[in-house]
């Protein structure tokens, strides 16, 4: 995946993960081995605020499907914040959005946890 930045933060027991950029077709899991690192360190409710994601192709989504499945298989949740109108299309077209939660505020979506 290519990224201009993942930066992560604290608010209670959440951790926010910002990303920022293209999610598109590379050799690196920059935002799986982001999340692996994070459950290493016990923080298992993880929030991807994707508001700095304009493009994602299916590779990109299949590393946030497979962040997903990474944290719940941890005993965690992972959860969506602020997507784009085309990802919430995809997310819809393919299902996902029954699977994953997306909430429109990253405040609701902390709460929701």
């Amino acid at each position: 995946m290519q990224w201009t930045e993942i930066n992560d933060r604290l608010t209670g027991e959440v951790t926010i993960i910002d990303l920022a950029g293209h999610m598109t077709l590379c050799e690196d899991k920059p935002v799986l081995d982001k999340v692996k690192q994070l459950l290493q360190q016990h923080r298992v409710k993880i929030l991807f605020n994707l508001n700095g994601v304009p493009y994602i192709d299916s590779p990109g989504l299949g590393e946030i499907v497979s962040s997903y499945t990474t944290v719940v298989r941890r005993g965690g949740a992972l959860k969506l914040c602020r997507v784009s109108r085309r990802l919430r299309a995809l997310l819809e077209t393919t299902r996902l959005i029954g699977v994953l939660e997306v909430f429109d505020a990253e405040e609701e979506a902390v709460a929701s946890f």
